[in-house]
């Protein structure tokens, strides 16, 4: 197996690009922060799960768009347009990360199963949504947010009202994020078949609504936490980001790419106000 042939699987599973794992673990890691004993062996098999979820769900999604990513700037350059990985070694590799997602049902209370199936069938079914959903970045809020109720489940808590402005908010921002990341596709898009939420709203329509849903994540993730003197600063330092890519796709200061990867440094803002309570 050339390094050639090793990177392409990489790309395959984006673990060129962190910025993903990073988006899909902040909110399983919010609802961690929640937890009376977060750090254990339970934080250590969600983060490996997050891990193998993140790229059997990009394997996944190359594998349903092969035909369509050869069509956008983006993605025609990823290995199955550019066949530098076959269709069946992309299956052989998908099979092997769900065995390896199944295999940590080991160490998980079987109360969780549920919920996990859950999240689970939204990561096989989203590659498709962008077909036949005219909304799919609102199915996409729902697939990530769903980590905080698996997380919930495998601690074995209670769910409260908290996990579940926890969800919500997650939702909101998922789709903020995931609407600039599409409006940078969004004159290749127009001319497949698929849909996106700037498609069908339009790009203003898009953006603006991108901007509110940003801001009531904030509200809903800042409203719920326990303030402290080793978070305010923190606090602080989140509005004052968020304030920062309102600004800036409103006045369309930066590309809609670089509001998209700023999330992930918001995420993490947050993640770290959450643990500070």
């Amino acid at each position: 197996m050339t390094l050639v042939y090793i990177k392409s699987l990489m790309m395959l599973m984006r673990l060129d690009k962190p910025i993903g794992i990073i988006l899909l673990a902040c909110p399983a890691f919010f609802a961690i922060s929640k937890q009376a004993n977060p750090f254990q062996v339970k934080t250590l098999i969600i983060m490996i799960g997050i891990i193998l979820c993140r790229s059997l769900g990009c394997v996944l999604n190359d594998i349903a768009d092969r035909d369509i990513d050869l069509h956008v700037k983006r993605t025609a350059l990823r290995p199955l347009p550019k066949k530098q990985v076959s269709l069946y070694q992309a299956w052989i590799l998908a099979i092997f990360l769900t065995f390896g997602c199944l295999s940590l049902l080991y160490w998980i209370p079987v109360s969780a199963f549920k919920t996990i199936i859950f999240s689970g069938l939204t990561i096989l079914i989203y590659p498709y949504t962008k077909r036949y959903f005219s909304l799919p970045q609102v199915f996409l809020g729902i697939s990530f947010a769903s980590s905080i109720p698996v997380v919930y489940s495998i601690f074995e808590s209670a769910f409260s009202i908290t996990m579940y402005w926890l969800f919500f908010a997650t939702v909101c921002w998922v789709i903020s994020y995931d609407t600039f990341y599409a409006l940078n596709d969004l004159e290749d898009d127009q001319l497949l078949p698929i849909y996106s939420l700037p498609k069908t709203l339009g790009e203003k329509n898009s953006k603006l609504l991108a901007q509110i849903l940003l801001m009531v994540a904030e509200i809903i993730m800042i409203g719920v936490i326990d303030y402290s003197t080793s978070n305010i600063l923190l606090v602080f330092v989140s509005i004052a980001l968020v304030y920062y890519i309102i600004y800036d796709a409103q006045n369309n200061k930066i590309n809609n790419l670089d509001l998209f990867h700023l999330n992930g440094l918001l995420g993490l803002l947050w993640c770290m106000i959450h643990f500070n309570e």
